[in-house]
């Protein structure tokens, strides 16, 4: 009787060495709370994947299944979600995905993975993009008339005349408005501190987007000419560096 008493107390101490292992891989499944914020995380992160937007259509019908998974590097939890949307390739109005939330043992950011990425109509795909287009040209159309509100802004608060003390302008005073963009220039590299400075530059912005308006649709040699002619307004020319730099014809000067 007391070999078989050795003998298990034997096994006990070749056994307790694994009991911490065992007891934290035996993870409990993670409360609703949890689950849901991990759908939602989810979600939010899945909607921002599609270049048209329609992934912004995606919404979570139910959470089907959660379990929660630990390995070297990730506390996860992997979700079984029914997600709804009215463009599905399939036609269903809901379909299940399997989707793993990872949380990083090292810094606590979160990231996804899902079996497969939801499959949408093309036609609703392409309707999308033409909205999405719309919206951006609208977003354009917004900013730029906040710009030129700014620079009329800055022009009543600031001095309407520059006096002509840089050697450059003949006349004793001129009006900002009346300046050429090269007198505007000229002004601002030589005259950094002036209080005028401010409405100098928020002129020029001003006359530097209504030219990119002018020549955004001209041909590579049309850009190239205006680049070369010195005889063309400075700030017509900076445009046109700008716009074939972005079509990679040429280096271009992103300052104003």
């Amino acid at each position: 009787m007391f070999p078989s008493l050795l003998h298990k107390l034997l096994h006990l101490l070749l056994f307790l060495p694994f009991l911490p292992f065992l007891v934290l891989s035996a993870s409990p499944n993670p409360t609703p709370l949890e689950s849901q914020a991990s759908a939602s995380f989810f979600l939010t992160e899945i909607q921002k994947l599609s270049d048209s937007g329609i992934y912004e259509s995606l919404t979570i019908h139910n959470v089907l299944s959660a379990e929660r998974e630990s390995s070297q590097f990730h506390d996860s939890i992997r979700l079984k979600l029914n997600l709804a949307s009215p463009y599905f390739l399939s036609k269903q109005e809901t379909e299940e995905f399997e989707v793993l939330v990872m949380y990083s043992k090292e810094d606590k950011s979160k990231s996804f993975a899902i079996n497969e990425f939801p499959k949408m109509n093309e036609v609703d795909v392409e309707r999308h993009w033409i909205k999405k287009v719309k919206r951006k040209k609208e977003e354009r159309k917004s900013e730029y008339e906040e710009l030129k509100n700014q620079a009329k802004e800055l022009l009543e608060k600031h001095d309407e005349y520059i006096v002509g003390a840089t050697g450059y302008l003949n006349s004793e005073s001129t009006p900002i408005v009346e300046l050429s963009n090269s007198e505007l220039l000229h002004f601002i590299d030589n005259n950094p501190n002036s209080p005028s400075v401010a409405a100098a530059k928020a002129l020029l912005q001003e006359r530097y987007l209504e030219s990119g308006v002018d020549i955004a649709n001209a041909n590579d040699d049309g850009l190239r000419r205006i680049i070369g002619d010195a005889n063309v307004d400075p700030i017509k020319r900076r445009v046109a560096e700008r716009v074939l730099k972005s079509r990679g014809g040429a280096e271009g000067n992103d300052e104003l």
